[in-house]
């Protein structure tokens, strides 16, 4: 192995495969996530989670009135979580608990 070659590698040999492996999971992810939100609510949601711009803004953007945008972000908001599973839409009951997964340990509590 030469000086160069050396020098470009990071980390144990599988590790570039696996870094790319993991992007396109995420793209793919990502892409299922605005499919499932629909086209007009997955423009608003990508503005304020990916983008972070604030509600004013994408109505002045989108020249909308004053507050829609806020009933919009919610329609796409409740859209992701059924995506996700943090919810059930109505029209189709489901027997299976929706599973919440979160960051924090069994045994965590807030504090008094």
């Amino acid at each position: 192995m030469g000086a160069r070659e050396k020098r470009m590698r990071r980390g144990p040999p599988d590790f570039g495969m696996e870094m790319s492996e993991r992007v396109v999971g995420a793209k793919q992810r990502f892409e299922a996530a605005v499919r499932a939100t629909g086209p007009d609510h997955a423009n608003v949601l990508i503005d304020v989670c990916c983008l972070e711009r604030g509600q004013s803004e994408i109505e002045r953007a989108s020249g909308w009135p004053q507050r829609p945008g806020k009933v919009v972000l919610q329609l796409a908001l409740r859209q992701l979580a059924r995506h996700y599973g943090l919810i059930r839409d109505n029209a189709q009951p489901s027997d299976k608990p929706s599973h919440i997964r979160h960051w924090a340990t069994a045994d965590d509590r807030p504090k008094a």
